[in-house]
């Protein structure tokens, strides 16, 4: 499978998310996404602190600490509720690692259609469409990642992207304001975000 390029002619201002497409397909391994022990057998899990992780990385840690937490933060979006969602996303990675992105993609497919509510599984599966140059279909499912996880900042970048590539200049400052409003900390957001500002308002932000 090839990847295709969607990306706008200003990419280079984006921050590196299409350099990163395939980690971004792959997803962190829930490993990452707290210190604490796994449950004994039979035990029941605490709840994750996702929404905890999310607060602290809008309070504008700094670089090292936003980093951590976005690590953190991937790892428990990529936990979809569903055992059987999981076992299916887990075996899309490892094939998609292997190359066989078509296998990977319709395993991807079937975990969403088991979890279609699970955001993240949403953006991975738009990361994949994107690949296969889907883009259409790839914005239904960020868009309804969003929906599902309003503060999913990954899509909204995507969609922001997305969003300049047609030359919806003003749609895609939205969407990248919303990302930022998540995560205050990206530099290159921010940046790029100021540019786009002055461009399409005319003034400095």
């Amino acid at each position: 499978m090839r990847l295709v390029s969607f990306l706008p002619s200003r990419s280079s201002r984006w921050p590196a998310l299409a350099a990163a497409l395939l980690c971004a397909v792959l997803g962190a391994p829930a490993a990452l996404a707290t210190d604490s022990p796994p449950p004994a057998s039979g035990a029941v899990a605490a709840p994750q602190p996702t929404d905890q992780f999310l607060d602290m990385l809008a309070s504008r840690p700094g670089p090292h600490a936003a980093a951590d937490l976005r690590t953190r933060i991937a790892a428990l979006w990529g936990l979809s509720g569903s055992d059987t969602a999981d076992l299916l996303s887990a075996r899309a990675a490892t094939l998609l690692r292997a190359g066989d992105a078509g296998t990977a993609f319709d395993l991807l497919d079937a975990a969403v259609t088991v979890a279609p509510d699970w955001a993240e599984g949403r953006r991975r599966r738009a990361m994949m469409r994107l690949m296969r140059g889907d883009v259409d279909r790839a914005r239904l499912d960020l868009e309804a990642a969003v929906r599902s996880e309003p503060r999913q900042f990954p899509a909204m970048i995507t969609l922001a992207m997305l969003a300049e590539q047609r030359g919806d200049r003003v749609a895609a400052l939205a969407w990248a304001r919303r990302a930022a409003a998540v995560d205050p900390s990206d530099a290159a957001l921010a940046e790029h975000i100021r540019v786009m500002a002055i461009e399409v308002e005319g003034r400095e932000i």
